[in-house]
């Protein structure tokens, strides 16, 4: 019997993860959560300890730690900085990357990721939250980051014995963009299968609806405005009348309020910002009513969006610099770039051929089946502990 502690905070990823860690390890995880920021994601019996940012340099908690094989850090964040840096020695941890918390490490310059009018948006915005952040309190809170960023990230990333991002390409632009340092080695895993999360409910089914899926979040990073700037030339040029969605559910409120004008004053009624977290079913339900779906992502992000869209039967554009593209390009998936959509407009009202949607669902299983998950959270655990 091994023991595996999860480290986490309250996310709709963290159920993904405990039920495939639950398929190939039955009753050996356990599952500590940041008490602050829930969001409602994982119920009370899923979480077996809540602890607060403070515990984490109290000797007596860190102790407790002693009892695992293996401690899985969910999102290597600043806050569990303090918590693996002052960690006894000898513990073994493994980081599951969710993105934002190693994008850092690949884009020196944030601002890069952005198109025009999104930096300029992103900028607007950024003026209005350096006027808030004059308060004192978000001053001190702005200052304690940077400290504990000083202090302990270093110290923390010593101790990481393996990192597994979204992507292997995200590894191989860790390693070329020589930020990270030092570098964990890569151990490929992902959050959630086909069949036991992503479309759980939903095998065999197809797209039912010709709308038009716009990012995945309000972050800048998704270029809303200039996707909003295409379409509207598209409907426009074409007398196409376009149906968009775009999830809002999370990211900057500035972003937020800013999309959903945009997307009204573009748009109209026809536009419908989701503003609220769903339950997974009645997510891709929502999806489904979407024949295409464009993400204006310079990086990696969204995937879960793009893997159900995917195999839903729904033509995908993405950006051609995007690492999601190229990967799925070079695993033979039938996807389009944003620049082919400006070049032929008409590919929006040109759905997948079956062949090309089985192709595609092809692809997806090679990576995100239940069985390779399983494998992939065998070699995880096997590449720390053994067999």
């Amino acid at each position: 019997m091994k023991k595996i502690l999860h480290i986490t905070t309250d996310s709709k990823f963290i159920s993904h993860a405990l039920t495939t860690f639950e398929n190939v390890y039955p009753g050996q995880n356990t599952v500590w959560m940041f008490a602050n920021g829930h969001d409602g994601h994982v119920s009370k019996n899923h979480r077996d300890l809540e602890f607060v940012f403070f515990d984490t340099f109290k000797p007596s908690f860190l102790k407790k730690l002693k009892g695992f094989d293996l401690v899985v850090i969910h999102g290597f964040d600043l806050f569990k900085y303090p918590f693996v840096a002052l960690a006894p020695a000898g513990v073994k941890f493994a980081w599951l990357g969710w993105g934002y918390d190693y994008y850092d490490y690949i884009y020196a310059n944030p601002d890069d990721l952005l198109l025009v009018e999104t930096l300029a948006l992103k900028n607007k915005c950024s003026q209005k939250s350096l006027k808030q952040s004059i308060h004192p309190v978000k001053l001190f809170k702005k200052i304690a980051r940077r400290a504990i960023e000083v202090l302990f990230r270093k110290r923390a990333l010593k101790r990481i014995g393996s990192i597994s991002p979204v992507l292997k390409k995200d590894y191989e632009l860790l390693k070329s963009a020589g930020l990270l340092k030092p570098l964990p080695d890569f151990v490929p895993w992902n959050y959630g299968s086909l069949e036991e999360s992503l479309i759980k409910n939903f095998i065999g089914q197809r797209v039912s609806g010709n709308k038009v899926l716009v990012g995945n979040s309000a972050s800048f990073t998704n270029n809303h405005l200039e996707v909003f700037d295409l379409l509207k030339s598209v409907k426009d040029k074409s007398e196409l009348e376009l149906d968009i969605i775009s999830p809002l559910s999370y990211g900057d409120d500035c972003c937020l309020n800013a999309v959903k004008q945009k997307g009204v004053d573009c748009f109209g009624e026809r536009f419908q910002a989701v503003t609220g977290f769903m339950p997974i079913d009645e997510y891709v339900s929502l999806l489904k009513q979407c024949g295409y779906a464009l993400m204006n992502h310079k990086r990696q992000q969204a995937v879960g969006n793009i893997v159900i869209m995917l195999y839903l039967g729904a033509r995908v554009f993405l950006r051609e610099e995007n690492p999601t593209y190229q990967m799925l390009k070079n695993e033979g998936a039938v996807i389009n770039t944003v620049d082919e959509l400006v070049a032929q407009p008409g590919l929006l009202k040109t759905p997948l051929m079956e062949n090309e949607i089985t192709n595609n669902i092809e692809v997806l299983y090679r990576h995100w089946s239940k069985l390779i998950i399983d494998q992939k959270t065998k070699n995880l655990v096997a590449f720390h502990l053994g067999d």
